[in-house]
């Protein structure tokens, strides 16, 4: 577990999945926020619980948007889960981190950062932007709603009370 990140809830005996899903069942990084919210709320989601997922930003990385530079993070702190995804998704982009015009990327503020178009977008419209920036500098709002959300998707499709809960296994993260 990262640095900062809540102790996530951890259910075991969810069935392997008999066949390949199709394709569409999760936002690409060039979707417009329409498309995004739509499918997520086709999944159950409400505009608030996209934006507490994008927590998860805050310590991940592009490897297919622009594969020359593979691992590019989408904030300054990658190895800590922090709220600095949230503010550095609103300030202004200046340059890409390695090569411009792919597909789902925008410009990002800092050198050796990636920006999706998504975040962008979501940073920004009139739906989300009020929750995305009530997440900067809120690691308790952040830590709580997606310790919350993620339970919720862990458990998208199935009972809980099929599941065993071994959360408990799960290791405390590094403060």
């Amino acid at each position: 577990n990262c640095a900062g990140a809540p102790r996530l809830n951890f259910f075991l005996g969810r069935p392997d999945a008999t066949q390949i899903p199709p394709d569409g069942l999760v936002p690409e990084p060039f979707d417009d926020v329409t498309k995004i919210l739509t499918r997520m709320g086709d999944a159950g989601f409400s505009t608030v619980e996209v934006v507490w997922l994008l927590s998860s930003h805050t310590i991940a990385a592009a490897d297919l948007v622009d594969p020359s530079i593979p691992g590019t993070p989408f904030d300054s702190t990658p190895s800590t889960f922090d709220s600095q995804f949230f503010l550095e998704t609103m300030l202004q982009g200046t340059a890409f981190p390695g090569t411009p015009g792919n597909q789902g990327e925008v410009e990002s503020p800092l050198a050796g950062e990636m920006r999706l178009q998504s975040d962008f977008l979501l940073a920004r419209d009139s739906r989300s932007a009020c929750e995305w920036q009530s997440m900067v500098n809120n690691m308790p709002k952040i830590q709580n709603r997606f310790t919350q959300v993620m339970k919720k998707l862990s458990l998208l499709g199935h009972n809980q009370a099929d599941l065993v809960d071994c959360s408990d296994v799960i290791p405390v993260p590094k403060t």
